[in-house]
């Protein structure tokens, strides 16, 4: 009877929520310093699709998937150049490499395109084992300060690595929702020593070394400030902290290096600092965000408050039990 009891009652006692480790709030607020609208001749932006910040000429470029077109701007906001092409297929991501060529993905999963910085389109990017006779879904792309370039591939669940000369560096991963399996690669970021995968189905972010090996993942698809419904981009900052963007909690979400949950930023609406539908983020040269999103259909320039350097240790701080994954 007694035995019955007890097992009636834990039973009946609702699961005990899992804890995350929190770590010291280095980041306290975005204050935004930009917004962007519209191009130079074509108005207001149709739609947003994503934003890239070149770390050489500090220029953002921004995808306009409705109009078809790729939009070029200053640090400051101000347009500078803006085209459309009929290559283009409603592009959603753009980046730059140091000699000014651009490499857009679009609604043509299969190959990235080549235009240079006035728009002209160059060639259909040749990779080895990305050939658009093959069953590939690209998802994401970048590139380091190298010149190498980073393909996230979702049909197979692969990360592609080709060097400044586009052969094959590396290749890692495969198809699944585990740590070193992708689903659906949203978002790549790389910084000297690591590459940050962001997935919307899997693991939200997994952390690699240059040579592909797994060195941790967070973010689970559930309740919880630290967890995730939607990621849509992924960002590195100088400091090495991981910058997610949850385009369905409408949230830019702040990470230490190790994966414990620093604090969210942005929420509904239409005002400065809110985000709604955010789909890609950026860190300029200035260590700046760029956030666009899709809803308000703009572009925010972000920059980041941190706190006043402590005088002294705080000591006897609570911690809880972290579920990174190592």
């Amino acid at each position: 009877m007694i035995l019955g009891a007890a097992l009636s009652l834990l039973l009946a006692a609702p699961p005990v929520a899992p804890r995350v480790e929190f770590a010291d709030r280095s980041v306290v607020d975005l204050t935004p310093e930009v917004l962007i609208y519209g191009h130079l001749y074509d108005g207001q932006f149709l739609t947003v699709g994503g934003v890239f910040c070149d770390p050489v000429s500090g220029e953002i470029l921004v995808a306009d998937p409705g109009l078809n077109a790729i939009a070029i701007f200053d640090e400051k906001g101000s347009p500078l150049y803006s085209f459309r092409s009929d290559r283009l297929r409603e592009p959603r991501q753009v980046i730059a490499d140091r000699e000014g060529n651009l490499y857009v993905l679009d609604n043509d999963f299969r190959r990235i395109k080549v235009f240079n910085y006035r728009g002209e389109f160059l060639s259909f990017l040749e990779l080895p084992g990305l050939g658009p006779d093959q069953e590939i879904q690209v998802g994401a792309i970048a590139l380091d300060a190298d010149g190498n370039l980073y393909v996230g591939e979702s049909k197979n669940g692969q990360v592609h690595v080709f060097g400044p000369d586009r052969k094959v560096r590396t290749r890692f991963g495969k198809k699944g929702q585990g740590k070193g399996q992708f689903t659906s690669i949203v978002g790549i970021a790389v910084d000297a020593e690591n590459i940050y995968v962001a997935d919307q189905e899997g693991i939200a972010v997994q952390v690699f070394t240059k040579y592909g090996r797994f060195l941790r993942g967070w973010g689970s698809h559930e309740a919880g400030l630290h967890n995730v419904s939607l990621p849509a981009s992924v960002a590195v900052d100088p400091k090495g902290r991981v910058i997610l963007i949850d385009k369905m909690r409408q949230e830019i979400k702040y990470y230490e290096a190790d994966g414990r949950f620093i604090d969210r930023f942005g929420g509904l609406g239409p005002n400065p600092g809110d985000v709604v539908f955010p789909v890609g983020v950026s860190v300029d040269r200035k260590g700046r965000l760029c956030v666009a999103e899709a809803g308000n259909r703009r572009v925010q320039v972000l920059s980041i408050v941190e706190p006043p350097p402590k005088t002294a240790p705080i000591e006897g701080a609570p911690s809880g039990d972290s579920q990174i994954l190592k």
